[in-house]
């Protein structure tokens, strides 16, 4: 594909096109031969694009996080009064703060894994609204439920899963209260980290600023969850 595609644009708002099946991509029909065949690319049916007009592509859904890893751009935060689209993976602190004692760690990480819910932890910020996203309160819920006890009955643990398939509504109010004050506890956590370090950055180079664009979702994002548990809001 390349060089080809290193020159086309991204752009997370414009009108932009998408790569196209080919015959390799059904499961009935063998591979095309020809070259360059399976190289199509087609845009949305309301969008019409001109002779000599940039074609932009779009990479996906993915996090800013994501885009820099694997293709060294982010895309710039557009913070308005109604707060921004952005995210932050917070699954370090988790596994430092909450899952660091050996005995709770592995019974919680046993259980999420079974269940499907390990790893995959953000909060998440729309300029609509701002929340942990539900993997996240799954873990805190589970984890609060065990945290601190000597044993956990099945049937406390048939409740978690209870409301994981929609069957209840919480744990317990007093478990509802216990995630809402470790998702503070997190955005803190955050909200000091990227204060620190972007009070030491000084942007020069793309990569630099590319750089501290993550540092500032991250603050921003941590802020208005923040803000979202402090005002009450349902998650």
């Amino acid at each position: 594909m390349c060089p080809v595609l290193d020159f086309a644009n991204h752009s997370p708002n414009q009108s932009n096109m998408r790569p196209g099946l080919n015959n390799a991509d059904i499961w009935d029909v063998a591979p095309v031969p020809q070259i360059g065949e399976g190289l199509r690319f087609f845009s949305k049916d309301d969008i019409v694009i001109e002779e000599n007009s940039e074609i932009l592509l779009t990479y996906g859904c993915h996090s800013n996080k994501t885009l820099f890893v694997e293709y060294g751009f982010v895309n710039q935060l557009h913070n308005t009064a109604m707060g921004i689209h952005g995210e932050v993976d917070v699954r370090d602190i988790l596994e430092e703060k909450f899952f660091k004692d050996q005995r709770q760690s592995h019974m919680v990480r046993d259980i999420l894994e079974k269940e499907g819910y390990w790893g995959d932890w953000v909060i998440f910020s729309t300029p609509e609204y701002a929340r942990p996203s539900w993997r996240l309160i799954t873990a805190l819920r589970l984890y609060n439920l065990v945290s601190g006890a000597e044993g956990v009955e099945e049937s406390n643990i048939q409740i978690w899963r209870d409301v994981t398939l929609g069957k209840r509504e919480r744990v317990s109010d007093s478990n509802e209260e216990s995630c809402r004050e470790s998702i503070l506890y997190m955005c803190e956590v955050i909200i000091s980290r990227a204060q620190r370090t972007l009070d030491k950055m000084v942007s020069c180079s793309s990569v630099q600023q590319s750089i501290r664009t993550l540092w500032m979702e991250e603050l921003l994002v941590a802020q208005a969850v923040r803000e979202s548990m402090r005002k009450g809001d349902e998650f």
